[in-house]
């Protein structure tokens, strides 16, 4: 009789700790992401995640690889948590993009988590998303380069085997056209315009790692 008592209390709360850990979980709640937005700094950019805030939930944790690939592993993403409605990852080298949030409960001291929520976005989206933002802020600031080293050549091309039409040099800022493009290599290149000679200019693309943006 004590091990049929034993073994009722045990089986009791068992189902008592799993009905609460599963109350916990439907608590956190499904975390839906709205999508990304680009960000655009004088020295960079990023992308800002948002989600719908979860009712009775304590924060959220997110994650992300900004080189997702079919075999990637949990230790090729970066975590993070906050008690926010978005996060913001800077961008440098990137290729597709995966991004997760799930929100998560605290009982007893432990994290009960919810689902996680995805939203994964080739290199090509991404590129989309920044030039876009840099057009648009473009039309209420001007956007110059100069060179980050003493001399930067000037290529007809966005494409480093191009013979140079001219130089910018570190002091000069040259007025960026609007146009920007990747070459197969995976590096962006800007198209300005650059002084030819002294009455003349000429439009040429220079790399984006040998220059440095001036915004106005």
């Amino acid at each position: 009789m004590k091990r049929w008592i034993a073994l009722v209390l045990a089986l009791t709360l068992l189902f008592a700790c799993c009905a609460t850990a599963g109350a916990a979980s439907k608590k956190a709640g499904k975390t839906r992401v709205k999508g990304a937005a680009a960000v655009v700094y004088k020295d960079g950019f990023s992308l800002k995640y948002s989600w719908k805030k979860v009712s009775g939930a304590n924060g959220y944790e997110y994650c992300y690889n900004l080189n997702q690939t079919g075999l990637s592993t949990k230790e090729d993403y970066t975590f993070a948590t906050t008690d926010q409605t978005s996060a913001e990852i800077k961008l440098k080298a990137y290729g597709t993009v995966d991004f997760r949030v799930r929100a998560f409960t605290v009982l007893d001291g432990n994290k009960i988590y919810g689902p996680w929520a995805a939203c994964r976005m080739k290199q090509g989206k991404v590129d989309k998303l920044i030039v876009k933002q840099i057009k648009k802020r473009m039309k209420s600031n001007d956007l110059f380069m100069k060179a980050t080293a003493q001399t930067v050549n000037v290529r007809s091309k966005p494409d480093a085997k191009y013979d140079a039409l001219t130089q910018i040099s570190s002091g000069d800022e040259n007025r960026a056209t609007g146009d920007f493009k990747r070459d197969k290599d995976g590096n962006w290149w800007i198209r300005v315009y650059a002084s030819l000679s002294q009455s003349k200019t000429v439009k040429g693309w220079v790399i984006s790692n040998e220059v440095q943006a001036v915004w106005y």
